[in-house]
């Protein structure tokens, strides 16, 4: 749906680590004016261990936390299904209801937090509860079949397309080779379709959060050979960046050279400000081939208008390319992330050029321009129905992921906006495609070619996830809530050459209020929440005809912790759907 950008408003937001107990408005150009060109270093990361995994096992039962010793509630019914409401653009009518689902291909229920604490009691008889999941989703090619992989904190499943396990849910300590003492999260994974290869990471740290690393494990899809490598992100010798730091939120890209990864660095315990932004090189070639040692390049301490940038995204590409473009949003106005930006018109477009040098021990060239963008803000508390908010402390206007595709980059994130009808002001997505350029000498410029929102009345839109098939249908997954509406998952659609999205698609009903324990009434004149997200996600099936998505939601299994008062639970779950992109 055309029209005029939305009016953005704001209430206080902070940003939170995940917690455990033991429509579319047509976008004019915006051309970036200046590029900056920042300096990088070559490295090299050694292989840490090598395994297997193996398929077809007998499956049993199926973040960050330390909520131990629980019991499990196992769901009584599949979620799904439901009602759906149409998307609205801002300062525009709402477009009704729409109930057809013909676009959904496959709609499966995914893994759950009563998944979670099962597989480390099996593992480790141990089993713990936690929130949020956060999602990584990615699919491909296994042992000759169609799968599909979904990994949340603190587990990864495997599945046929029609939601069949093929392996048991697996702990991340496991699958990592980490020790159990060793604390797991913000899992992503990507598939690389020419390879034939899966990519998962996780950030991997103490209670202490000193020293950390993220691991990037390599999976080779025909003979399920895994090897891992751990990537440091403590910077130990990094003064200038205040380190030893903290590597939080490690993001996933690739592209035709490279393997990427980007964390947002955290200074000392003492003070915990986030000081700029790092970005990894990682050579894919030598990453399949398992070698001993691979090559990498670093770039630390990325800082724009003196503000340390936080959530940027490496892309996703689909197709060969020998550049790799970033992009970040401005959600804060400091670096320690306590003042949020209450309006902002600006992205930072990033391009990583010559990436090939990596693999010889080279160092790409990385350059940024600021673009001009339509205007958004950071999410305001998003009622629900226990009476509390969804993720009011952990939400915020970072970008989402990030995807290359057909010369585009696009990209969403979490808004406040207005809605013509609807009197309160809601969270929907703010979405962007950009086409992205690089001159001879390496200097980024681009323009904004579309830009547009989703949102509808009377409902709070979460953790939107973007992605666009090689055909050029254009698909929006997140979570979905209201003071009447259960946490729920759905999605919205553009068809390749459409000028608008779908009415809101609901895949996953919400089973009931979240009752998860970090649902706390306001302490002390804080705001009200209850820990959601960190991220949804969307991918591309290994053709690139059709889109996989997922997002969270209320479920029927519960886990709960008896021994604290009153007892801890969680009732999260994920749901797992495909798109038509046709």
């Amino acid at each position: 749906m055309s029209g005029p950008a939305r009016r953005v408003t704001i209430l206080g937001v902070v940003v939170a680590v995940l917690t455990a107990v033991v429509a579319s408005a047509q976008g004019g150009a915006a051309n970036g004016a200046v590029s900056t060109t920042f300096a990088g270093t070559a490295g090299s990361v050694t292989r840490s261990t090598a395994s297997q995994l193996s398929a077809n096992a007998a499956v049993t039962g199926s973040g960050n936390g330390t909520q131990k010793d629980a019991f499990v509630t196992q769901p009584t019914g599949h979620h799904g299904g439901g009602s759906s409401s149409a998307a609205s653009t801002a300062h525009s009518a709402d477009a009704g209801v729409s109930t057809s689902t013909s676009s959904t291909l496959q709609n499966f229920a995914g893994l759950t937090g009563a998944d979670q604490f099962n597989a480390y009691h099996r593992a480790f008889k141990f089993g713990f509860i936690l929130e949020p999941p956060d999602q990584g989703l990615c699919t491909g090619i296994l042992f000759g079949s169609s799968v599909v992989a979904e990994t949340v904190n603190d587990v990864v499943g495997f599945y046929t397309p029609g939601g069949a396990l093929i392996t048991p849910v697996i702990d991340l300590n496991t699958f990592f080779g980490e020790p159990f003492a060793q604390n797991l999260s913000d899992p992503r994974c990507v598939f690389d379709a020419a390879s034939d290869t899966w990519f998962f990471t996780s950030v991997v740290y103490p209670n202490s959060l000193f020293p950390n690393h993220t691991d990037l494990l390599v999976l080779n899809g025909a003979s399920g050979a895994e090897t891992v490598y751990a990537i440091d992100t403590t910077f130990s010798s990094d003064t200038a960046g205040q380190c030893p730091c903290f590597g939080d939120q490690p993001k996933l890209g690739i592209d035709a050279n490279n393997i990427y990864v980007s964390t947002d660095e955290y200074n000392s315990p003492a003070t915990i400000d986030e000081t700029g932004a790092a970005l990894i090189a990682l050579s894919k070639s030598q990453l399949i081939a398992g070698s001993a040692s691979v090559n990498v390049a670093e770039f630390r301490d990325l800082v724009l208008g003196g503000i340390g940038v936080v959530g940027l995204q490496p892309s996703i590409t689909t197709g060969g390319s020998n550049v790799e473009y970033l992009l970040n949003s401005f959600p804060y106005l400091d670096e320690a992330q306590t003042h949020p930006n209450t309006s902002s018109t600006q992205l930072g477009l990033w391009a990583l050029s010559n990436t090939g040098a990596v693999t010889s021990g080279g160092v790409p060239t990385l350059s940024e321009t600021t673009l001009t963008s339509e205007t958004y803000g950071a999410p305001v508390p998003a009622l629900t129905t226990n009476g509390l908010s969804l993720a009011t402390f952990s939400n915020d206007s970072r970008l989402q992921q990030l995807q290359y595709i057909n010369g585009h980059l696009w990209a969403a994130l979490d808004s406040s906006v207005t809605v013509d009808g609807d009197t309160a002001t809601r969270d929907g997505a703010a979405w962007f495609e950009v086409t992205p350029s690089v001159d001879s000498h390496g200097q980024v410029s681009g323009a904004l070619t579309d830009q547009g929102y989703v949102a509808t009345a009377g409902k709070y839109i979460l953790y939107p996830a973007i992605i666009t098939t090689t055909g050029g249908t254009t698909g929006i997954a997140f979570s979905m809530t209201s003071p009447t509406l259960d946490p729920s998952t759905g999605y919205v659609i553009r068809t390749a050459g459409g000028t608008s999205f779908s009415g809101v698609q609901v895949t996953g009903a919400g089973s009931g209020p979240d009752i998860g324990f970090t649902c706390q009434p306001p302490v002390a004149g804080t705001a009200q929440q209850c820990r959601w997200g960190d991220y949804s996600w969307a991918t591309l099936d290994p053709s690139g005809a059709n889109l996989w998505m997922a997002a969270e939601l209320t479920v029927h299994a519960q886990a709960e912790q008896p021994k604290s008062h009153p007892p801890a639970k969680i009732n999260w779950g994920t749901e797992v759907w495909e798109v038509s992109g046709s």
